[in-house]
């Protein structure tokens, strides 16, 4: 936990699929109840029937978000994605679902099922790039515990105030303010001072941490970057490491393969 604690990118995109799933998770509920028996006067058949359209829609959703993701993801940072796709999420199933017909669901189905996957797929890949090989397997552990325990919960918090037919406006709108509310929250982590101490700007621009320092400037010899770090072990070096390649991913003109080669080889074991 504390090796993804000190990876702001890492924890922020934990935190965003652990929202999702926690809201999805509402949702889901109040939709299999309406379908039970509000949208079919409490027809079980007619109800499990009905139900299968918003799974196809959704499933539709998780099909399109492996073919949209990767290519906004190239026109766009991870993290401007994932907040657009949390904010839409909350816009729209509101939109979408407060006449409270059938129609709307079956939209929001495919608005959610593209959403999830989409978030997912960013979380996998920050978790994937930014925690050391050495950790991942119980950094995954947690992801998996985040993934099916928030959906859960939900459902447990959900069965406290949602009406025996499912149709309830407090329900939906708790839904819409708390995507949005995922949405903020986890463009703030992700944008928060990457910093611990001092930025120095004399030459280049060096910043300054707990237990060590990264520098990025122009070389002097040639039409290239030159980057410099410093710390106490390889844990703390490839954590900075990766703090600067995160702001220098904002600049797609710069070619960051050296980068990601050194950060390679220092999470690998000593």
């Amino acid at each position: 936990a504390r090796h993804v604690i000190r990876r702001r990118a890492a924890a922020a995109a934990l935190g965003s699929m652990a929202a999702h799933r926690f809201w999805y998770g509402m949702s889901l509920v109040m939709t299999a109840m309406l379908y039970r028996y509000y949208f079919t006067d409490g027809d079980a058949e007619a109800g499990l029937t009905h139900l299968s359209g918003v799974v196809a829609t959704s499933g539709v959703g998780y099909f399109s978000a492996a073919l949209i993701t990767p290519w906004a993801t190239e026109r766009m940072r991870v993290e401007t994605w994932v907040t657009l796709l949390l904010a839409s999420a909350g816009i729209l199933e509101f939109l979408l679902c407060f006449p409270f017909q059938e129609w709307g669901f079956l939209v929001a189905g495919f608005v959610l099922g593209l959403a999830g996957q989409s978030v997912k797929i960013c979380a996998d890949t920050v978790v994937q790039r930014e925690v050391a090989d050495a950790y991942l397997g119980r950094v995954f552990s947690i992801y998996d515990m985040l993934f099916n325990g928030m959906t859960v919960a939900a459902a447990a918090v959900t069965g406290l105030f949602l009406p025996a037919d499912g149709r309830s406006y407090l329900a939906l709108g708790i839904v819409a303010v708390g995507y949005v509310a995922a949405a903020v929250a986890y463009l703030a982590s992700s944008d928060a001072s990457w910093v611990t101490g001092q930025v120095i700007t004399l030459d280049g621009v060096r910043a300054e941490f707990d237990q060590g320092w990264g520098l990025v400037r122009a070389s002097n010899t040639q039409p290239a970057i030159t980057m410099r770090f410093e710390a106490t072990d390889r844990e703390r070096l490839v954590e900075y490491m990766n703090l600067f390649k995160q702001q220098l991913e904002k600049h797609p003109e710069i070619d960051l393969t050296k980068l990601n080669d050194q950060i390679a080889a220092f999470s690998q074991p000593a």
